[in-house]
């Protein structure tokens, strides 16, 4: 039974549930909208990982990235992404964070909120917050009222580098996540 649980939060999302999740983000609260994007996130560099790795049989892939295996966590994959040169040192940056305001969302007792100060602290270290800051700018409008505040640049921040990762998989371009925004990464 538990197996049959653990392959619920693996299976792969069509492009079309993707676009409904995001269409849904601004009628969710926020630990539900932290919990699926970290979740998203999460699935998007195991799918560049394995990218970058040589072709896996289903046993070998689920005793690496499920249960107890050594890349079973998002930690553990943005790790193993930066030490490979996967991802940039300033993407790593932001994936953690990402990761640790997820975490604070999904494992907390209390009722957790992007008003909270330490969660507000931490979005304000992501490096792809300045391009966050220059769409908002650029796309004034009744549509971007929504991804205004903490809230606001988490989905957008995350949204972002899901769509870099989405991207770099798509293009199967196996060696290093290539950034659209000069000075991302160095």
């Amino acid at each position: 039974m538990a197996r049959g649980l653990r392959q619920l939060t693996r299976r792969r999302l069509t492009p079309a549930q993707t676009q409904q999740i995001f269409n849904r983000f601004k009628d969710m609260d926020d630990r539900t909208c932290a919990v699926i994007l970290g979740a998203m996130l999460d699935h998007s560099l195991e799918r560049l990982v394995l990218l970058n790795m040589r072709p896996l049989e289903k046993y070998a892939r689920e005793q690496l990235f499920s249960g107890t295996g050594p890349l079973s966590s998002f930690s553990s994959k943005i790790r193993v992404a930066a030490g490979f040169g996967i991802i940039g040192k300033q993407i790593a940056h932001d994936l953690e964070a990402l990761n640790e305001i997820r975490n604070a969302f999904a494992h907390s007792s209390h009722q957790v909120t992007f008003r909270n100060r330490l969660v507000r602290a931490r979005i304000e270290t992501l490096h792809i917050g300045p391009v966050v800051n220059i769409l908002m700018r650029a796309l004034r409008g009744p549509a971007t009222r929504f991804f205004t505040g903490t809230r606001g640049h988490f989905l957008l921040g995350g949204t972002g580098l899901l769509k870099l990762m989405d991207d770099a998989r798509i293009n199967k371009r196996p060696k290093r996540l290539e950034c659209l925004v000069h000075g991302m990464d160095e």
